[in-house]
C-alpha cells in the first residue's frame, strides 16, 4: 500500500527508536544525505584541495580545523 510521506526532513535521523514507534516522516538509516531547513539534501561529497605532492607521500594523518577536518 502506498502511503504520501510529507515534510520529510523535519524530524530527520532516529536510530535510538525502532521504526514503528517513529512518526512516518522519521529516518532511521540514511547516507550521503543532509537535514537541512528541513529538506533533505544529498551530501556534497569531497573536493580537491592541494594539488599534486612534490615528494612521494610516507604516511596520512588526519587534521582538524575548526569544524574542518582533512588529511595531511
Amino acid at each position: 500500500m502506498l502511503e504520501r510521506i510529507v515534510e520529510t526532513g523535519v524530524i530527520g535521523l532516529n536510530k535510538d527508536l525502532s521504526s514503528h514507534e517513529l512518526p512516518n516522516n522519521a529516518w532511521t538509516d540514511v547516507r550521503n544525505i543532509r537535514f537541512e531547513d528541513g529538506y533533505l539534501q544529498r551530501a556534497p561529497g569531497y573536493s580537491k584541495i592541494y594539488g599534486a605532492p612534490f615528494a612521494e607521500p610516507q604516511y596520512l594523518q588526519p587534521a582538524a580545523s575548526g569544524s574542518s577536518r582533512y588529511w595531511i
